[in-house]
């Protein structure tokens, strides 16, 4: 995958996936071409690392908001959730590898239609000099 494609599909910007492949949070290498090439569990497992909760300043609850949305037990919502992000987050890797796919096979389409164009193009007749 691309950092294009990793970024569409962890809803992030292409140069926050930048910032992580230069500081080896994010697994990357570059392919012949000199393209940043990343394989999708290194996209899983950066994800489910930035996902997480870092322990920053969070925002206390009011006594209200606590009535209106009794928080989930553990044992109730933890492993649900979870389950419900990587599946999201196994979508969103998959649906931008085809994503990718189908740009290059819509390329491919267009070059092979316009091998087609020039070789059915009449052809302008040539003069000899000569009328026989």
């Amino acid at each position: 995958m691309s950092p294009t494609q990793v970024a569409q599909a962890t809803n992030t910007s292409r140069r926050t996936v930048m910032r992580a492949i230069e500081a080896q949070e994010l697994p990357a290498f570059r392919d012949n071409r000199n393209h940043w090439k990343i394989t999708p569990q290194s996209v899983e497992k950066w994800a489910l690392a930035q996902s997480l909760p870092s322990g920053h300043a969070h925002q206390l609850p009011t006594p209200d908001a606590q009535l209106a949305h009794p928080a989930p037990t553990l044992d109730e919502g933890a492993g649900a959730l979870e389950a419900e992000r990587q599946a999201r987050l196994l979508a969103e890797v998959e649906a931008a590898e085809l994503r990718g796919k189908l740009a290059a096979t819509e390329a491919e389409r267009d070059r092979l239609h316009g091998i087609v164009q020039s070789m059915t193009a009449p052809q302008p007749r040539r003069r000899s000099w000569w009328p026989f």
